[in-house]
């Protein structure tokens, strides 16, 4: 077995976080999805329209196909 092989690199399928950087919860991805999710305005204009698409980032939109959202 070549483990100069890239496709037996595990180190590429992995993020890189230290045994004790998991261990403790304190995993710097998982900061940072908190960090965006905390950053979410409900109530921005874009809100609405987020509910079933995504931004392009070109000016228009992606249609995602799923379910409609369920209205309160």
């Amino acid at each position: 077995m070549n483990t100069d092989d890239p496709k037996n690199d595990s180190s590429q399928s992995q993020p890189n976080v230290s045994d004790s950087a998991q261990d403790t919860g304190n995993d710097p991805s998982l900061v940072d999805l908190v960090d965006a999710l905390q950053s979410v305005d409900p109530s921005s204009p874009e809100a609405p329209a987020n509910a079933t698409s995504i931004a392009d980032n070109n000016g228009g939109r992606i249609e995602l196909n799923e379910d409609p959202p369920i209205k309160k």
